[in-house]
């Protein structure tokens, strides 16, 4: 049995809605929001008004898995959403780099090495990192750590 719908309660014309979606590139929980409606029905008013739906790959502070600018890397280093900085890439750094510059009070060289004193990657308290000037250095350290083994004894 067919339905006859039912009047709206709430007046939104198509033009305010096509102009907040398309013009002022709102989401839809952004427009609920202004309007103090639910989200759901923002959208149930594009599809029926026929408004073209945009499917967006929202990023950053758009981006619906916002969590203030930090994620965990699949190896477990914190990046940071830093869009001006000069060493950013993708609009992030590395978490560790980023404390090391204010410890230091300048920008780290490229080259530059931040290590991780206890070895996990995710904690970055200013006294467990520790700068070393190249790649080299820092796998020479990690070289010395390891106990070498005496030959000397087995002769």
């Amino acid at each position: 049995m067919f339905k006859t719908p039912r009047p709206f309660k709430i007046k939104i014309s198509k033009a305010k809605l096509y102009y907040m979606y398309h013009i002022q590139d709102m989401t839809y929980m952004e427009i609920a929001k202004e309007l103090g409606i639910s989200h759901s029905t923002v959208r149930e008013r594009i599809l029926l008004y026929g408004i073209p739906i945009i499917l967006r790959n929202r990023r950053g502070t758009k981006s619906s898995r916002w969590k203030e600018g930090r994620y965990q890397d699949e190896v477990g280093y914190i990046h940071i959403y830093k869009p001006g900085h000069p060493d950013s890439k993708d609009s992030n750094i590395l978490e560790h780099r980023l404390i090391m510059e204010g410890m230091i009070g300048r920008r780290l060289k490229p080259e530059e090495v931040v290590h991780h004193k206890n070895g996990i990657k995710n904690d970055n308290r200013p006294e467990n990192l520790r700068l070393f000037e190249d790649t080299g250095s820092h796998t020479k350290f990690h070289h010395q750590e390891q106990s070498p083994i005496d030959f000397q004894m087995y002769r």
